[in-house]
């Protein structure tokens, strides 16, 4: 069977680019064949092979001088009586230096032009390229007129020709779960258990995940108890657990006398945040805590599938929440008593350059977790993320846009009171 080829063309010498040659290793290792297409240096064997792929480097100019002086000037000088080689002499000194100076200029020309027939000559099923953007547009060219795939993240050559599916889910994903707690993240944590009122004795935690606050409240309170919907978060708590769906509790009404649901409105499709916000409600006596992204920019975290061409969130969230949704969010049973901002800091990026990184550049999020909701695709072949001209350049833009805005919280958490109790 033929092995699908790829070809990834590079603008150096590939002595000190160690992104293409990564790029082409781990390819490479994935079992594709790899012709990588660079130009000549000094002392540089025009084809070797390395690290399982094969490099091929052209010349960076035209060489006129050194055809010019082999071709005309050494046969003629031979044939020429001693007074005319000394006027031939002459004549190749002259004509020899304003041969260089047209290489000079002609430079980058010719470097795209022997780049572009080298690529050609390949017949390779992608092609890819990034850095500079000009290379990036010659390559993407010379892909279109070979009938090949122009590729601007090399991930997308794994998860289409070595894709990985995760069957059971995006929630039951090993490694989502008892991963290390980030500064941020126990700031968060510390925050929600200091806004629990002095007068709760029970708890449910809907959306537990792993317990990282549920069991922290397990060692303090008389009553508490988890609920899920994922089986492997809930190998992780050490307390009561409850494997059901938050919109549609196993409780009774009124049965806990606060309702604590951190990380997981954010994650629930229309329907069933809609029946989720009813069952808290039912299920709350006194109280409800609530902890979810402030202000999220979702755009940020899109993730698209390079098989079937779903865009999506990739950690699943769906919504975003400010200060005029989280006051009505549980009306009119339950009031709003008191919002805290607490995290890292939230993410900003300016829409027109996150739309060209995305579109132009190609460039989506990918995360150990990211999982296509649609034909559960895999998108993570592994842990080294592409970075092209066109994502780099939005990416030191908004860096310098950014420092223009108010930095702000990247989480909120609310606390809400039945209204039959507000003073």
């Amino acid at each position: 069977m033929k092995k699908i080829k790829v070809c990834i063309v590079t603008k150096n010498t590939l002595v000190k680019d160690q992104r293409t040659l990564k790029e082409a290793t781990i390819l490479a290792e994935a079992g594709l064949e790899v012709v990588v297409i660079g130009l000549l240096g000094k002392e540089q064997s025009p084809c070797e092979q390395y690290n399982g792929f094969c490099i091929r480097r052209v010349p960076v100019s035209l060489g006129l001088a050194p055809a010019f002086r082999d071709y005309v000037y050494l046969p003629l000088y031979r044939r020429l009586p001693l007074k005319g080689q000394k006027i031939a002499t002459t004549f190749y000194k002259v004509v020899s230096k304003w041969l260089r100076w047209v290489d000079r200029r002609l430079k980058s020309i010719t470097i795209y032009a022997r780049l572009s027939r080298a690529m050609f000559s390949e017949k390779a099923n992608y092609y890819h390229a990034h850095f500079p953007i000009l290379l990036m547009g010659v390559a993407l060219l010379v892909a279109i007129l070979a009938r090949a795939r122009f590729v601007r993240d090399y991930n997308d050559i794994l998860v289409l020709e070595k894709p990985k599916r995760i069957d059971n889910g995006y929630y039951e994903q090993e490694v989502i779960w008892n991963r290390p707690l980030k500064d941020a993240e126990s700031e968060r944590i510390e925050m929600t258990i200091d806004s629990i009122p002095s007068d709760v004795s029970s708890i449910l935690d809907i959306g537990c995940g792993d317990g990282r606050i549920t069991n922290r409240l397990a060692c303090s309170y008389p009553q508490v108890v988890g609920v899920d919907i994922s089986e492997e978060a809930l190998k992780y708590v050490r307390t009561k657990a409850v494997r059901a769906s938050a919109e549609c509790l196993p409780f009774k009404n009124r049965s806990f006398d606060m309702v604590l649901t951190t990380e997981l409105l954010e994650h629930l499709p229309e329907v069933a945040y809609r029946k989720a916000l009813g069952e808290i409600k039912r299920i709350a006596k006194h109280w409800i805590l609530m902890g979810v992204p402030w202000k999220e920019q979702l755009v940020i975290a899109q993730a698209r599938c390079i098989r079937c061409g779903t865009i999506f969130h990739a950690n699943y969230h769906h919504r975003s929440f400010n200060a005029s949704q989280l006051k009505k969010l549980f009306a009119p049973e339950f009031k709003l008593v008191e919002i805290k901002l607490t995290g890292g800091e939230r993410a900003y990026y300016m829409p027109l350059l996150l739309w060209i990184k995305r579109h132009i550049g190609g460039i989506w999020i990918r995360t150990p977790t990211t999982v296509c909701p649609v034909c559960n695709t895999h998108l993570y072949p592994c842990d080294f993320l592409e970075r092209n001209a066109v994502s780099a350049f939005c990416d030191k833009y908004n860096e310098m846009l950014k420092r223009r805005k108010m930095p702000e919280k990247s989480h909120v958490i609310a606390l809400y009171q039945r209204q039959e109790e507000w003073p």
